[in-house]
C-alpha cells in the first residue's frame, strides 16, 4: 500500500477508530496503542485502498483488544470511571465535547457491552447493520433485535439522566 494511501485513510477513520476502540476497553493509553497497532496491520497487510476499509480496520481494533484481553485476563469488564480514566484534556473528550455528544456517550458508557458496541458502531462508526451482521456474527433478525433493545435501554438511560431530547 502506498503511504500516502494510508495516510488519507488514516486521517479519515482514526477518529472513528479511536472512539470504537475506546468504547471496548476504556483507556486512553490502551486504546492509543491498539488504533496505532491496527493502523501498523494495514500498513503491513493491504496491497491496495480496501472498498470496506473502515469495516475492515474496526475488525482489526476488537480483534487487537480481544488478544490484548486474552493476554491481560485481569483487564476483562472493566468499568468507565471518569476521574481514573478521562481527563478533561484527553483526545476523546476533546471529541465528544466537539460533536456535542459528551452525555449521550456517557449514557450508552452505562449499557451493557453488546448494547454498547452496536450503537458505537452504527451510529458513532457510521456502519450499516448489514455490515455489523457480519462483524458481530449475528443474523439479520439479531442485529435488528439487539439494536432495538440497545435503543430501548439507552432510551430509559437517557430518561433518568434528564437527557433532553
Amino acid at each position: 500500500m502506498k503511504i500516502g494511501i494510508l495516510e488519507d485513510l488514516y486521517k479519515k477513520y482514526y477518529k472513528t477508530a479511536y472512539v470504537y476502540t475506546f468504547s471496548l476497553c476504556k483507556k486512553k493509553e490502551l486504546t492509543e496503542d491498539i488504533v496505532s497497532e491496527a493502523f501498523e496491520k494495514a500498513l503491513l497487510t493491504l496491497n491496495e485502498e480496501k472498498k470496506h476499509f473502515k469495516y475492515w480496520l474496526l475488525v482489526v481494533c476488537k480483534n487487537c483488544w480481544l488478544d490484548h484481553l486474552k493476554k491481560n485476563k485481569k483487564m476483562v469488564n472493566q468499568t468507565i470511571n471518569d476521574n481514573d480514566h478521562i481527563d478533561h484534556t484527553s483526545v476523546l473528550e476533546q471529541i465528544i465535547q466537539k460533536e456535542k455528544n459528551r452525555r449521550l456517550y456517557k449514557c450508552i458508557m452505562q449499557l451493557q457491552e453488546n448494547y454498547q458496541e452496536i450503537l458505537i458502531l452504527h451510529y458513532y462508526a457510521e456502519i450499516p447493520l448489514v455490515e455489523i451482521e457480519g462483524m458481530l456474527k449475528l443474523s439479520k433478525a439479531n442485529t435488528k433485535i439487539l439494536i432495538y433493545r440497545a435503543r430501548t435501554k439507552l432510551k430509559r438511560v437517557l430518561e433518568e439522566n434528564q437527557y433532553e431530547f
